[in-house]
């Protein structure tokens, strides 16, 4: 599962061309969107006896609070096993 944080605090997922936005209002620390998405696919991933891969791509603009609001919250879904790489909206 691919999410990127990006410099104005916005969470998406499916980077590029397929983007679409998550949650997007920073005084919302609970992320809903993105926790439920995040439950969907850990439910399928378990239901088929596996457990979701999160690439968590972050934009170095991001503010330290977001960040933690997105940790808090794979952490709320037991996604344990995540790999951190930088954001950059040229590539992606």
């Amino acid at each position: 599962m691919v999410i990127g944080l990006k410099g104005d605090g916005s969470i998406v997922m499916n980077l590029g061309d397929e983007v679409e936005v998550l949650d997007y209002d920073t005084e919302i620390q609970e992320l809903p969107k993105t926790k439920e998405r995040l439950k969907m696919m850990n439910d399928l991933a378990m239901a088929n006896g596996s457990k979701i891969f999160v690439k968590l791509y972050i934009d170095d603009k991001a503010s330290q609070q977001r960040f933690i609001d997105v940790i808090n919250c794979l952490k709320g879904e037991s996604v344990n096993e995540v790999g951190f790489l930088e954001y950059d909206a040229n590539r992606l």
